[in-house]
């Protein structure tokens, strides 16, 4: 039993998988603070990199220092594509709802492609 698991660990640390990996909330506060809040900027991300703490959001607002940001937020396996733009707050539901909509469908048209394709 302790060779199996010695021989897991060598492929994969599944005690410490979120131990040392900084959330997506950290990082984006990081990437705005180090890029001196600029009025635009995007940036990506692998998910395998973080831990997921923004997940099911699309479009928000972020408070870095006196800044506000509108965060559009998509993902595209392996990686995560963050879009910043300063901007006054918001209410941002009903464009979060949309974005969300869009990922469905768009989610639904690539299915189809994939099954017309190699099915």
């Amino acid at each position: 039993m302790k060779c199996l698991q010695q021989r897991r660990s060598i492929f994969y640390n599944f005690k410490n998988r979120k131990a040392n990996k900084p959330t997506g909330s950290e990082v984006l506060t990081s990437y705005l603070k180090q890029c001196k809040e600029p009025p635009w900027t995007s940036y990506f991300v692998k998910y395998s990199d973080i831990v997921d703490d923004q997940w099911g959001k699309s479009h928000f607002n972020w408070l870095v220092g006196f800044s506000n940001y509108h965060i559009l937020r998509t993902g595209c396996f392996p990686y995560i594509k963050y879009h910043c733009t300063k901007r006054a707050v918001q209410d941002l539901s009903v464009d979060d709802y949309f974005f969300k909509a869009i990922k469905v469908l768009n989610l639904g048209t690539t299915l189809h492609y994939y099954l017309i394709w190699y099915v």
